[in-house]
């Protein structure tokens, strides 16, 4: 069961990665040709997955899933599951698995772990996205309001850019009307012709 848990885990991280690679994709042929690998890779667990659910489908008051032993019970030694399941499966003279079948079944375990997992918090996402997601005539209504709201504040923007640009116009057209005046001509009169007269 850890060993399914191991690859459960691990096909979660696998999977978090092929969707940061997808996304990283730029051209739509390499888009293509990761969702294919990607496909052959999750058709692999499904397999491994297969393989170990019969192993966990075992009931557990079982012999088989507690203790593996000989045909003749009284003469081969007990060895506990959990203890030494690598040696007893390849010492076992009932099954003819190989060290490489036992890491293959170790493989697979981890796989559907991780698998599991992932479908598990998928679940969990869909659920929250259900329940904050509001029906149709809802998102029509607060749309509705939105745009009223959007229409009110360009309206007031509007305005604002107006009475701005009737400001502009009138500082120009007084700067302008000033400039076309005449200039008033002073005559000098020097300081000490004023304080001689006085």
């Amino acid at each position: 069961m850890d060993d399914l848990v191991e690859v459960l885990q691990n096909d979660l991280v696998k999977e978090a990665a092929r969707s940061r690679q997808l996304a990283r994709a730029t051209s739509t042929v390499e888009k293509l040709r990761l969702q294919k690998r990607f496909e052959r890779e999750r058709d692999h667990v499904k397999k491994l997955v297969q393989v170990l659910a019969k192993n966990v489908a075992v009931p557990l008051g079982d012999p088989r899933r507690r203790n593996i032993a000989s045909t003749d019970e009284n003469t081969a030694p007990r060895h506990r599951w959990g203890d030494r399941q690598r040696s007893a499966r390849v010492a076992c003279g009932a099954r003819t698995e190989t060290v490489q079948d036992v890491e293959f079944h170790r493989y697979v375990c981890r796989k559907v772990a991780a698998q599991q997992q992932s479908t598990r918090s998928n679940n969990l996402l869909t659920e929250a996205a259900l329940r904050v997601h509001k029906s149709q005539p809802e998102l029509l209504q607060e749309k509705r309001t939105l745009l009223h709201q959007l229409h009110r504040v360009v309206g007031q923007q509007q305005r604002k850019l107006e009475d701005d640009a009737m400001t502009v116009r009138s500082a120009v057209s007084s700067f302008k009307s000033l400039a076309l005046q005449r200039p008033v001509t002073q005559r000098y009169v020097p300081f000490s012709d004023v304080a001689s007269s006085s």
